[in-house]
């Protein structure tokens, strides 16, 4: 449960060029990077953000391109034995060379790579090179060998050309309905150098003995690699106790009254420093003291939620996407998106599956804002390969994922999949895909293998947290439902239900909800600042709306759906930026309604995660923070309805409930302060009642009839403790 540096390592620092493996013209590179940036930095293709230029640059993925590093060695490299080569992110299908020696195949972006190069390094003139496939031909020769075909939905295009599912590669870069498809190459995460002789340290790991408010001990492992004894090593941190052990590469650490580490609204996020030191090695870093259990259905319950430290917690918050498109970017983009997660009251993060696993910064912020990550193994809308070398390429990825990430106090879920579930039985794949009964056996039982064995048994293994098999669903190999598991609540715009269903059946954990919205005016017009007059069939806009509903209506999109959920609430735009302007506050309404009725639901529900945060570019989406990091309306509107306490006034049945609902550590007294205010804007009657409010408490305090209040009258509601006011709401009678 730590963010950690090692300072004995140092990325590579090279002179990198690349080419097409066709012209071998070779161009200045930055590293880490894509190609798409680099030859976006050499004008050989316009940017695809911009207009319609994603149509432009799609050869790009159908060639091979080389990336060329020259180099001289650090001055200790030579006195070392061995010198580790850590390949963090290469993708996807590589083959490297150093001096003319093979020194791996790379074909899995979601894992790291290691090698000692050094029988092959030289003190002067290295030159390295990476060789990529491109991951059409990868994809299409994978797919080729493969008995079966594997279903997948979201990538465009003939089912049966698709290729996402044989590739360990990031589906969003094929195309979803948020994002571009750019199938991007290139190294887009560092290479790490470490010099070393007989040992080093390769990992750590913190497990939690005992935690209370009195006292804590953990134990700290040490994993490493060389030859002979384990040289001494120290670990310091500072008010704690450290105890050696039997076990030499083991230390017990102890703390009297210990800082434990909170959620965000709940507590301090607090972290202890400490320092490990073997040899040449120094590991600095924080660990963050927290107890983490989930009740997840079973044969006695069908409750799903997260206890923190013994108290129940109510998650709020969004799924997350990467912040750019493209990783080099988003890192940059990254902080600021984390810390308005947590300046809207959020305490939980979904990083969804279909993108890529976060970096360490990523997790570093959120330990420190006290953002909880549900996180994702990376598979979404897809069925896996059958073949047993996919299935240890998947093994070896999730070790390596579930030994990092876990580490970190905010990772506090393993899901293994997004969708996967749902797509099998209910998204008609085995009639699309004309598979007979032997190939969706054999494609059932490698899901079962894959996510019922496989990655739970690599969480148990390498971490002490839940693992959860796929999302949406009531419990293992069970389809979603409203009375248990997880949800993804889309009634709400793909079925074009109310937003009154929201209340209806709020589910137990709903991880799934949103409805479209625009963005905002400046990245509209800056998509191609040509366009003097936009509206939604502009085409530099139009093809960005990827959500298509046709068996709702022939040739229903987002642009319809949005317009039909403006036109229930009474909107009508005069112009194109007014109508900006209502698909965002459409989009609050829905989102506030949503997070009211879960949280009035409590503890029945005890979760609610929208549908989306951020954008990886400028377009039409779900989220609520523009791609700039600029806020929509939405995302103001679900601040305040994430507030650690709520007033929340509900219209049922001809009675307006009131409800007052905390989600806190420490209980209040207070008083509710109710007004009804006619249509002219007078007053005519009030109250005001006190209560003890829990620190967990959903308290219905109140009913009032509607009957006798007229179409446009107002129930103006407010919560004060100690004088001062907490949080108010209001509610308008409709017209019947």
């Amino acid at each position: 449960m730590q963010s950690w540096h090692v300072n004995a390592q140092s990325p590579l620092v090279a002179q990198w060029t690349f080419a097409s493996s066709d012209s071998l013209h070779w161009m200045p590179a930055q590293v880490p990077g894509s190609v798409h940036l680099d030859l976006m930095r050499e004008g050989v293709i316009p940017d695809p953000f911009l207009s319609t230029h994603e149509h432009d640059v799609q050869w790009v993925e159908t060639k091979d391109w080389v990336y060329l590093a020259h180099f001289d060695a650090q001055a200790d490299w030579m006195s070392h034995a061995h010198v580790t080569f850590d390949f963090k992110g290469l993708d996807t299908y590589a083959t490297v060379t150093l001096n003319g020696h093979p020194l791996l195949e790379a074909d899995n972006m979601h894992r790291s790579w290691q090698v000692d190069v050094r029988p092959w390094i030289q003190a002067t003139d290295n030159v390295m090179t990476v060789h990529f496939t491109s991951a059409i031909e990868a994809g299409l020769a994978a797919k080729a060998d493969h008995a079966l075909p594997v279903p997948c939905s979201n990538e465009p295009g003939d089912p049966n050309d698709r290729i996402s599912p044989y590739l360990r590669k990031a589906q969003y870069h094929h195309g979803w309905d948020w994002s571009p498809r750019l199938l991007t190459s290139g190294i887009w995460r560092q290479i790490v150098v470490t010099p070393w002789s007989t040992r080093r340290v390769t990992g750590h790991r913190w497990t939690r003995l005992h935690l209370t408010e009195d006292s804590a001990a953990y134990k700290l492992t040490l994993s490493t690699e060389g030859q002979g004894p384990l040289p001494p090593w120290s670990l310091g941190m500072p008010g704690t106790e450290v105890h050696t052990t039997a076990i030499p590469h083991e230390r017990l650490v102890t703390w009297q009254s210990p800082q434990r580490w909170w959620p965000n609204n709940l507590g301090e996020a607090h972290r202890y420093p400490y320092e490990i030191q073997m040899a040449e090695q120094r590991i600095r870093g924080h660990v963050g003291l927290r107890s983490i259990q989930w009740h997840l259905p079973s044969e006695s319950s069908q409750a799903m939620h997260v206890t923190v430290n013994d108290i129940p917690v109510f998650a709020m918050g969004a799924n997350v996407i990467p912040a750019d498109f493209f990783a080099s970017r988003a890192r940059a983009k990254q902080k600021a998106l984390l810390i308005d997660a947590a300046k809207a009251n959020m305490n939980m993060l979904r990083v969804w599956g279909g993108a890529v696993y976060p970096n360490e910064a990523f997790y570093q912020t959120c330990d420190s804002l006290g953002l909880m990550i549900w996180q994702d193994f990376m598979f979404a809308c897809t069925m896996v390969p059958t073949n047993q070398a996919m299935h240890d390429n998947i093994l070896k990825e999730a070790v390596e994922q579930v030994q990092r990430a876990s580490l970190h106090p905010s990772v506090v879920l393993y899901c293994g999949n997004n969708e996967s579930l749902t797509g099998w039985f209910k998204w008609g794949w085995q009639d699309a895909y004309q598979l007979n009964d032997a190939d969706s056996l054999a494609l059932w039982q490698a899901y079962d293998k894959v996510f019922h064995h496989l990655l739970p048994d690599a969480v148990a293994a390498q971490s002490d947290l839940s693992y959860w098999s796929s999302s949406p669903s009531a419990s293992p190999g069970r389809l979603a439902n409203a009375e248990s598991g997880d949800q993804h609540a889309w009634d709400v715009w793909f079925n074009q239900a109310p937003l009154d269903s929201y209340k209806e059946n709020p589910g137990r954990f709903v991880s799934e909800y949103g409805i479209q919205s625009l963005p905002s005016m400046p990245l509209i017009e800056a998509m191609n600042p040509a366009v003097t007059q936009w509206n939604s069939s502009t085409m530099d806009l139009a093809h960005r709306q990827r959500s298509f509903m046709p068996w709702l209506a022939a040739g229903m999109d987002g642009f319809g759906m949005m317009k039909h959920y403006q036109q229930k609430m009474g909107l009508q735009a005069k112009d194109f930026q007014e109508e900006v302007l209502n698909s965002q506050l459409v989009q609050g309404v829905a989102l506030t309604t949503a997070i009211e009725s879960h949280r009035r639901n409590k503890p029945q529900t005890m979760g609610s995660l929208y549908w989306q945060l951020n954008d990886v570019w400028p377009t039409v989406s779900w989220s609520t923070i523009n791609h700039d990091g600029s806020w929509k309306l939405a995302q103001h509107m679900v601040k305040d309805a994430f507030k650690p306490c709520v007033v929340s006034l509900n219209l049922a049945n001809d009675s307006i409930h009131v409800h007052v609902i905390a989600d806190r550590r420490l209980a209040a007294r207070g008083e509710l302060r109710l007004t009804w205010v006619d249509v002219n804007g007078k007053s005519y009657w009030s109250s005001i009642t006190p209560a003890s409010l829990q620190a967990s408490d959903n308290l219905q305090l109140i009913s009032l009839p509607r009957k006798g209040h007229q179409a446009g009258e107002m129930l103006q509601a407010s919560w004060h403790e100690n004088g001062n006011l907490v949080d108010q709401s209001r509610l308008v009678i409709p017209i019947r």
